[in-house]
């Protein structure tokens, strides 16, 4: 007898399933604290009388251009707190890979026997 084939699930794609999808992803990663920081300023934003948005958003341009200085400060700090976390990331990551292979070489020695294991360093 034949096996009865399983219908493929067909799944219809809408708006709340992305909104849950992207909250779900937000939680997991910890990041649904500026999810909703964001989601305030759109509501506070879409909220205001039309004219005092464009003067908003001319104040943020005027502050931009009034201020290059400040953006290339930011990339500077930003960019030496990249360079200063990658370090201490290298850093781990070799402590880890010494400590594992540490580790595989005391098991490998427990279960041959020391005598048995010849080091490539000799």
């Amino acid at each position: 007898m034949a096996k009865k084939k399983k219908q493929p699930t067909k799944y219809s794609i809408n708006l709340w399933l992305m909104v849950r999808d992207v909250l779900m992803e937000a939680m997991s990663r910890g990041q649904l604290l500026l999810a909703g920081f964001i989601l305030v300023l759109i509501i506070i934003v879409a909220r205001m009388p039309s004219q005092d948005v464009s003067q908003l958003i001319f104040q943020l341009i005027d502050i931009m251009v009034a201020l290059p200085l400040l953006g290339y400060a930011l990339a500077g700090v930003f960019l030496c707190g990249w360079a200063i976390h990658i370090r201490k990331q290298g850093q781990m990551y070799e402590r880890e890979i010494s400590r594992i292979t540490g580790m595989r070489d005391e098991a490998q020695r427990k279960l041959i026997g020391p005598d048995k294991i010849k080091s490539s360093e000799d």
